[in-house]
């Protein structure tokens, strides 16, 4: 069963050395087929951590985008606001500038009636004043004419 060496030792026969390589093997192989289930339980759990870390980036993204168009939407509202505060304002400017137009339209309106008036009224006393001049004139007239020393002072 045993032989010996040249150093002397014990050598074990190749009926018992099998059973044991064949024990080796198979741990080798399971040994092996563990490290790979590891690796491949490793690689997929580095694949699940990949993947929440994707999605939560994708989300985060979202989450951005979400607010990026509340933001958007806030701000358009605040500027049609603003246009329609604007618009009112114009609004308002020009019917009252429409207002004013036609207060002093009609204020010219009543003007110029009363100048014309004052002017028709300038004419009748003038026409007025002229006939009592010549009335005056044609007494005063006759008084030199007729009355003889009548003048100022008994001159005549």
């Amino acid at each position: 069963r045993v032989s010996g060496a040249r150093d002397g030792s014990a050598l074990l026969s190749a009926e018992e050395i099998e059973p044991m390589r064949a024990e080796r093997r198979a741990r080798l192989a399971a040994a092996e087929r563990a490290a790979q289930a590891a690796a491949a339980a490793a690689a997929a759990d580095a694949a699940k951590r990949r993947e929440a870390e994707a999605s939560r980036r994708a989300e985060a993204a979202e989450a951005r985008a979400k607010r990026a168009v509340g933001e958007a939407e806030a701000s358009r509202s605040r500027q049609e606001a603003q246009i329609r505060t604007l618009s009112g304002q114009r609004s308002q400017q020009l019917a009252e500038a429409a207002a004013r137009e036609a207060h002093w339209s009609g204020r010219c309106s009543e003007l110029q009636q009363e100048a014309t008036a004052l002017r028709a009224a300038l004419a009748q006393q003038g026409e007025a004043a002229a006939a009592q001049i010549g009335q005056l004139q044609g007494a005063l007239r006759r008084s030199d004419g007729g009355g003889g020393g009548g003048g100022v002072n008994g001159a005549g």
